[in-house]
């Protein structure tokens, strides 16, 4: 689960073609991994995987915006609060 999650991200931060992004994705990897273990009582494989399949399909109806409210629902997962 965590390559497959881990290579999600990858792709997207290399999407950006942010050299800036790239560094700070690279050295905060580590990190995603920590969330993916926390997460792992929100989140259920097919839910995970069905909410990047959402994901990508809203980066390409909204663009940014659609990755924003994704950061937001998973941080407010993680810490147990409501999502939008």
């Amino acid at each position: 689960m965590f390559l497959a999650h881990a290579g999600l991200h990858e792709a997207l931060v290399a999407a950006a073609g942010s050299p800036r992004l790239a560094r700070a994705h690279a050295a905060l990897s580590i990190e995603l991994a920590l969330f993916l273990v926390q997460g792992r009582p929100h989140f259920a494989l097919e839910a995970l995987a069905a909410d990047h399949l959402a994901l990508l399909a809203g980066i390409e109806r909204d663009g940014p915006e659609a990755l924003e409210a994704h950061l937001r629902a998973s941080a407010a997962a993680l810490l147990g609060a409501p999502g939008p």
